[in-house]
């Protein structure tokens, strides 16, 4: 696989964040949501330190690959691989603009079922030159252009996301558009929750 020409600024932000470790269970439930094929492989492409594969192992029982170009551990991927899904998640805007039409014929030699979901506006994280950890920040249209490019069946779907687009390369019915949208008000309702104990905790410590 061709690297990232910045992906050596993402090693050092895993290593200086060796222990940090994102929840992807509220997304696993969105990607859960739309598969209406038979899934027994995954591969998170991009997955940083986070847990989406752990929920395809232990709940859909999936054969799980991890690939990230910036973390020794998983920075190799076998150019035979071939899965049933691929999750692709904040990972697009973190690519140079020359360099996305490779990534997306690589990803298309993988798996034809890919969910991608990508941020259109800046980050908050710094890389270590001063720059915007997204470097490419396209419209909505450029997007789907691009990825339509490389997928027969390119769909927007509504997850929730704030400042996000996401993107499956199959079709989906009625069935999984309900369970979607139930999930997005499902994970919108835990938020609150924990925002509120959250407070609730902050308020404890400051009265004692």
């Amino acid at each position: 696989m061709k690297q990232n020409k910045k992906v050596h600024l993402y090693n050092k932000i895993y290593e200086d964040k060796l222990n940090y470790k994102r929840n992807l269970k509220p997304m696993f439930n969105v990607i859960n949501s739309t598969i209406n094929f038979d899934c027994k492989s995954f591969l998170d492409y991009g997955c940083g330190n986070g847990d989406l594969t752990d929920y395809f192992e232990g709940i859909l029982k999936c054969k799980i690959y991890k690939y990230d170009p910036a973390i020794s551990e998983f920075n190799k991927l076998d150019k035979n691989l071939k899965v049933d899904l691929i999750a692709n998640c904040d990972v697009m805007e973190h690519i140079p603009e020359d360099e996305i039409d490779n990534i997306l014929f690589q990803i298309s030699n993988i798996s034809k079922k890919v969910f991608f979901n990508i941020y259109l506006k800046e980050a908050e994280t710094i890389l270590p030159n001063g720059e915007n950890a997204h470097c490419t920040i396209k419209p909505v249209s450029w997007w789907f252009l691009k990825i339509n490019k490389y997928f027969d069946n390119t769909n927007i779907i509504n997850t929730g996301y704030k400042n996000s687009v996401t993107f499956i390369t199959w079709h989906i019915g009625i069935k999984e558009k309900i369970i979607i949208y139930t999930n997005i008000v499902r994970n919108f309702i835990n938020y609150l929750l924990y925002i509120m104990i959250y407070n609730f905790k902050k308020n404890v410590r400051k009265s004692k």
